[in-house]
């Protein structure tokens, strides 16, 4: 098949992405173990791809998390394999030229000796420009929430703040304005992108408006809080 294809089940465009980047290091120890025995034809389409998918994360605006740090190791495989195309250019192996060489050995391993695809050929393009574009959407709708998150979380807070006051009837209402966004928040947003509820920044301010809850709660019923 077709490196970088879509598969048919349900994956996240972040795992799909990080399962490409470990295949290219599998694809660069599988270089180092062809360029021992000369194989020079392996090496080069080995590196061939992974520029080719390098090439083609570079366009991810891919922001700070383990894709990114996943991604920032690609460049290692790229310069191990280049430097090990390099090698073998001064030590070119004696069976031949390098195509020839390559295509002898694999036979005589038993391998598929067909001529190799080219990176073209081999990288899915039309399915790295649509996750891309997906990202992007995602990334947007991320910051989105993140904005949205910061109203609540602030009259949760003030709500708070006036209960050590005793402003009980302040906190009532700071709190249920609070509630309301974040429960709109949760059914649009949220609803229509259901990863969106994995942010950091959607469960401190959930966490802070049940914080106010359970005080008001406490204060008004005598010590008890809200039931389960």
């Amino acid at each position: 098949g077709t490196f970088g294809t879509r598969p048919a089940t349900s994956v996240s465009d972040e795992a799909w992405l990080s399962g490409l980047i470990s295949a290219c290091h599998e694809i660069g120890r599988y270089a180092s173990s062809r360029a021992t025995v000369g194989d020079v034809a392996s090496v080069e389409a080995s590196r061939a791809v992974v520029c080719a998918l390098h090439e083609e994360l570079v366009l991810f605006d891919l922001r700070n998390g383990n894709l990114r740090r996943s991604f920032d190791s690609l460049k290692y495989v790229v310069k191990r394999l280049e430097d090990t195309i390099y090698e073998l250019s001064l030590f070119p192996p004696q069976e031949g030229p390098s195509a020839e060489a390559g295509v002898a050995l694999r036979a005589a391993a038993g391998e598929n000796t067909a001529p190799l695809p080219t990176a073209t050929d081999l990288v899915d393009t039309a399915a790295m420009k649509v996750a891309r574009e997906q990202y992007a959407a995602f990334d947007a709708a991320r910051e989105a929430v993140i904005k949205k998150c910061r109203e609540p979380q602030k009259l949760a807070k003030q709500s708070i703040f006036a209960l050590h006051r005793g402003d009980l009837s302040g906190a009532g209402k700071q709190l249920a304005a609070g509630s309301a966004l974040a429960r709109a928040l949760l059914a649009e947003e949220c609803t229509a992108l259901p990863a969106l509820r994995s942010q950091g920044a959607l469960s401190g301010m959930l966490e802070e408006l049940a914080e106010a809850a359970l005080f008001d709660s406490w204060l008004r019923e005598g010590g008890a809080l809200l039931p389960r």
